[in-house]
């Protein structure tokens, strides 16, 4: 049965390169965008975390396009979930820091989401001492992103808990 799966597989596969991906983050009618900001979302579960990234474009109109999303399993020696949510936003910084790069168009702004209120207390404490793992991670985060562009969200208004579970 394996070896059918696979020979059906390997058949299928030449369909590939039927499908087509629009790559465009923009629709073609949309006109001159006035505003472009991105929106990454963070989430973490004891499964794993997963972060999502969009563009919001507006020009009298408001359009929302995906730009990346990613999702880890959380690691086999057990992590508290304070943590992950940490991590998580640490490869949200990387994630914007990559996406900042690579637009041709640049944003005016780029916002991050976690359903973790105690990361966005981690970044605003600037006075406060942390052990080394939240540390080293938090003077990451602060690197790569101002305290300001960080917000609390609701875990049911979180895009990115999708990826976490």
């Amino acid at each position: 049965t394996y070896d059918r799966r696979w020979e059906e597989w390997l058949k299928e596969l030449p369909l590939l390169e039927l499908r087509s991906v629009p790559r465009c983050v923009k629709p073609v009618d949309f006109g001159e965008v006035k505003s472009r900001q991105i929106h990454i979302f963070s989430d973490a579960s004891n499964v794993g975390y997963g972060l999502v990234a969009y563009q919001r474009g507006n020009e009298g109109r408001i359009h929302c396009s995906f730009l990346m999303g990613k999702a880890r399993i959380a690691p086999i020696k057990a992590v508290t979930l304070p943590r992950l949510e940490l991590t998580a936003a640490t490869v949200s910084v990387w994630l914007g820091d990559i996406i900042k790069k690579e637009l041709d168009d640049k944003a005016e702004t780029i916002q991050y989401h976690t359903a973790f209120v105690s990361v966005v207390r981690y970044i605003a404490y600037e006075q406060k001492r942390f052990h080394v793992y939240v540390a080293n991670r938090v003077q990451l985060i602060r690197n790569l992103s101002d305290h300001n562009q960080w917000r609390y969200v609701n875990t049911r208004e979180n895009p990115a808990d999708d990826a976490s579970r």
